[in-house]
């Protein structure tokens, strides 16, 4: 349809009410939970009247399943891209206008876009998690574990890489280059030194509970090599306060999460003004440092500790590594 400054408002109105219900459709394969249960709640809260109490029966239920909780935030993708306008009256009371063919085709695949929402959101986990884990992998390596735990929702690359993308217009956890999922830490120069570093490496195989801890953050407080260097700062504070030892810990973690030099090690404790009390604890820092560092998922070795790494160095990429000695 062409538009031109002599169309008529209908014709205009007519067109725009196409595209977004286009580009609506569109996302739609893409939502994840959030998004789905946000554009219900506006029905529920706002339209109700609209529509038969059989349905808003449903769509309640379904929040209620979700346990999910209104939030404005979780709407702001749907305020950005047209599909639903914010409106203040005279009274500075807020009020949701809905565009009624897309409620229309909304609710007619409602149960359907759920679905795929929950398949979306566990996808968007896994990648949060394994990027958190390698900083950057292969889509085959992705897939290999994707499939893996989750047999019954297979994914193919091109749907994989359509979501990467679709994501980055959202997020900025992960993104995608050249047939890898990337961290958001890492930009094109130092994405190449990685690679560098590791290409000739297995990739370490996650269990489904260090999934799960990865897609929480860098770090997996759990382990025994987090653990021990934790420990060793809250027993030996090093002259500083409680808050500042939390804030060390976190650096150390991060320190031998990114492979740091032993020099540079030490310069965080300095300019941390850490004081060590004594050789024995020197000499304790020490055994935990070579304990710790040797004992941490790094992505220089590519989710594998070094100590594992040095075991199964001759292991294939893609064969799922013993778990045995390893924890």
């Amino acid at each position: 349809m062409n538009i031109s400054q002599s169309s008529k408002k209908e014709v205009i109105a007519e067109a725009i009410s196409n595209i977004l219900m286009e580009n609506f459709i569109l996302d739609s394969d893409f939502f994840l939970l959030p998004d789905v249960y946000f554009y219900i709640s506006v029905i529920v809260k706002y339209y109700r009247d609209s529509y038969d109490q059989d349905l808003i029966d449903s769509l309640e239920n379904i929040l209620q399943k979700g346990n999910y909780q209104y939030i404005y935030e979780d709407g702001e993708p749907f305020f950005e891209k047209g599909y639903l306008v914010l409106k203040t009256d005279k009274n500075n009371q807020t009020s949701i206008i809905m565009h009624e063919p897309l409620n229309e085709d909304f609710l007619s695949n409602v149960h359907e876009i759920v679905q795929q929402a929950i398949i979306n959101d566990q996808l968007d986990l896994y990648l949060t998690a394994l990027t958190n884990l390698y900083g950057a992998l292969s889509l085959d390596q992705f897939l290999h574990i994707w499939n893996k735990y989750n047999p019954q929702d297979k994914i193919d690359k091109m749907r994989l890489i359509s979501f990467c993308i679709k994501m980055r217009d959202i997020a900025i956890d992960y993104w995608y280059k050249a047939n890898f999922i990337v961290h958001h830490r890492l930009n094109d120069k130092k994405l190449d030194e990685l690679m560098a570093m590791t290409w000739k490496k297995p990739y370490y195989t996650p269990t489904i509970e260090e999934i799960n801890i990865y897609a929480d953050g860098l770090f997996d407080n759990t382990a025994e090599a987090f653990q021990k260097m934790a420990n060793f700062f809250k027993k030996n504070r090093g002259g500083l306060k409680p808050e500042t030892t939390e804030d060390l810990i976190y650096k150390m973690a991060a320190a031998f999460k990114f492979d740091f030099r032993p020099t540079d090690i030490f310069k965080i404790l300095k300019n941390m003004h850490y004081n060590f009390k004594n050789d024995k604890v020197l000499k304790d820092f020490n055994d935990m440092l070579n304990f710790s560092s040797n004992n941490t998922r790094k992505w220089v070795t590519r989710g594998a500790t070094p100590k594992e790494l040095f075991e199964h160095f001759e292991k294939p990429l893609l064969k799922d590594l013993p778990k045995k000695p390893w924890k």
